[in-house]
């Protein structure tokens, strides 16, 4: 078991030495706001993930997602080639740092030894269940950024520039994944949605610790584990995986938890905490949507199916000596999204299930329920 510990430049803490080894140019304190801005999506992102302090891991990401939109938004307004060479760069082939830095003083324990967060009955139980929340919402915004970067090669190759892929080609670090599985690759819209997230989560962070200092708290203030992101590195082989797990499994669940958290803290008379979680709810609708989204637009591309190519003999009158015909699979994304979250899910899906907010992020029940432990009942959940 790991003991309670804190964050720092010896244990589990990305260093800017390691930040130039995984191919950064950046030479200046990346946890202070920096002079010389980042011009390229990637390379905000890799800034993001070498900042320690959570504050500034939010303002970082609110800050990259204005610079996108005010770049694509002059591109827009320009004609023909300028038009395309002035739209946001998405950046080099970085390589995305094995662990994210994080607040040097945070305390790290082992998620049995977590804080209760309790039943919001009492206003330390409601400041536990906010502080947890806050601290997903940082991991959220490191996970959306991990995802910026680590799976940056599967762009579509129109959207490189000369020089992207300098460092891949020199350094040689490992990349997830091989583009030319994928067709013609990620498209511009699928970096604009991703920022758009990274700013949906820091502000998310930005509400709740904001709550909590009017409550008399922090963020920081009380322990916290780290195993969201140790899940997320079960994903990090396949886009397609990470898009499954933590985008439709964790935050499909975080879905379905909201209605009895909001009517926890409006029992215990926080009605504002309540509706800042009604707030960051209609946001994650979309986070889950965009997953779904993306996780089958994969599958198109690769043409996924749930089991492995299989081989087949074209007919008994063939020689016995000729080589076996391939016989192709069909694509069936929900197939394959069962057999992701088999293999890289540890258990099952729980009821009860917010069936209106997974039907209006467009995961009808064929997505879920076949995951559910047998004999378990599929009790749908609704928002208040």
């Amino acid at each position: 078991h790991r003991h309670t510990q804190t964050h720092t430049d010896t244990h589990r803490h990305t260093t800017m030495s390691d930040t130039v080894e995984a191919g950064s140019h950046h030479k200046t304190d990346v946890s202070a706001a920096s002079e010389d801005k980042p011009n390229t999506l990637t390379e905000w992102s890799l800034l993001v993930l070498t900042t320690n302090e959570a504050d500034e891991k939010a303002r970082l990401t609110l800050e990259a997602f204005e610079w996108w939109k005010r770049t694509e938004s002059r591109a827009e307004a320009a004609d023909g080639d300028q038009a395309a060479q002035s739209r946001a760069p998405i950046g080099p082939v970085l390589q995305a740092p094995a662990y994210p830095s994080r607040p040097v003083a945070q305390r790290v324990v082992d998620p049995g030894s977590a804080p209760r967060r309790g039943k919001g009955g009492s206003p330390e139980s409601r400041i536990r269940m906010l502080h947890a929340l806050a601290h997903i919402e940082t991991w959220a915004i490191d996970l959306s950024h991990d995802v910026l970067l680590r799976f940056r090669h599967l762009a579509n190759p129109s959207l490189n520039r000369p020089g992207d892929l300098a460092a891949v080609e020199s350094e040689g670090f490992p990349l997830a994944g091989d583009l030319a599985e994928y067709g013609e690759g990620l498209p511009r819209e699928f970096f604009a949605d991703w920022i758009r997230i990274a700013a949906d989560e820091a502000k998310h962070y930005t509400m709740l610790s904001s709550r909590l200092r009017e409550l008399g708290s922090s963020y920081g203030a009380l322990p916290v584990h780290d195993g969201l992101w140790e899940s997320a590195m079960v994903t990090s082989d396949r886009l397609e995986h990470r898009l499954a797990i933590e985008h439709m499994v964790h935050e499909g669940r975080g879905l379905d938890v909201l209605p009895a958290t909001v009517r926890r803290f409006r029992g215990g008379g926080d009605a504002r905490s309540a509706e800042l979680l009604l707030e960051i709810h209609d946001d994650e609708i979309t986070h889950v949507a965009s997953g779904l989204r993306w996780f089958t637009h994969l599958c198109v591309q690769r043409g996924c199916s749930s089991t492995a190519e299989s081989a087949q003999h074209q007919g008994p009158e063939d020689d016995d000596t000729k080589a076996p015909k391939k016989e192709k699979q069909k694509v069936d994304p929900v197939a394959f999204f069962h057999q992701v979250v088999r293999s890289k899910f540890n258990g099952y899906l729980k009821p009860p299930f917010n069936k209106e907010a997974r039907d209006k992020a467009l995961m009808s029940d064929e997505w879920y329920l076949p995951l559910v432990k047998p004999k378990s009942a599929p009790v749908s959940a609704t928002r208040d």
